[in-house]
């Protein structure tokens, strides 16, 4: 490694990874204070990036990537709904 000072060699002579159960309440509390926004942005980007080919059925709507430049994400605008006739005529 350099630093401003020159080059540093570091030697680690040994290493200990503690067993799960000695680190299972922290790593719970860490999942918890993240949430789900790690999932959400990788999702996002995912669904954003240039090569994301998107097919949606226009069953269930249609694919709008309009608002990846803004930050807020591709979104599936839905259908307007079933039209309706009248009975009888």
């Amino acid at each position: 490694m350099q630093t401003q000072f020159g080059y540093h060699l570091i030697v680690v002579h040994s290493r200990s990874v503690p067993p799960f159960s000695a680190v299972q309440a922290q790593a719970e509390q860490a999942v918890a204070a993240a949430g789900s926004g790690g999932l959400d942005s990788l999702v996002r980007d995912a669904l954003c990036s240039a090569d994301a080919d998107v097919h949606v059925s226009s069953r269930y709507g249609q694919w709008d990537d309009a608002g990846c430049a803004t930050g807020r994400g591709a979104t599936i605008t839905p259908p307007s709904g079933p039209t309706t006739t009248a009975a009888g005529g």
